[in-house]
């Protein structure tokens, strides 16, 4: 069986930088040197991975696997897939390093290589996003 993944997964776990307030941005851009792993994975746990952390079990695994192939495989779009989510601080040297710096922070006890790639279509679709489904019980009653 193919599985299908979908490289706005990955994009769709920046997506609160762009909810970051002006006064959050200019603090980010002040004090945090983006090629400073412990700096950048602050920022990720404070920013980013409670928001992760409000998605149920099964979207919290669609945002992993597509981390963690495109991780594995490799694109050539690192730096675009960042700077969509309109970023508090500029990427890294390197920007595929801010992922693995992602993929720590949200998952520290896992290895992000995925065995098997074999049976596996990359289709790029926006609307593929809808299927993230929020925890039952942060939902109003």
């Amino acid at each position: 069986m193919t599985k299908i993944m979908n490289a706005y997964f990955v994009s769709h776990l920046l997506g609160c930088f762009g909810a970051m307030s002006d006064e959050e941005i200019f603090t980010a851009r002040a004090q945090i040197d983006p090629n400073d792993s412990v700096a950048v994975k602050r920022l990720i746990a404070a920013v980013l991975k409670p928001e992760f952390a409000r998605y149920d079990e099964e979207s919290r695994c669609v945002l992993r696997d597509n981390l963690s192939y495109f991780l594995t495989v490799g694109i050539n779009y690192w730096n675009e897939l960042y700077e969509s989510a309109m970023p508090p601080i500029d990427p890294p040297n390197d920007p595929r390093q801010f992922f693995v710096w992602l993929w720590e922070a949200l998952f520290s006890d896992q290895s992000y290589l995925m065995a098997d790639t074999s049976n596996v279509e990359v289709v790029n679709d926006i609307h593929a996003l809808k299927e993230l489904r929020v925890r039952k019980d942060l939902l109003p009653l």
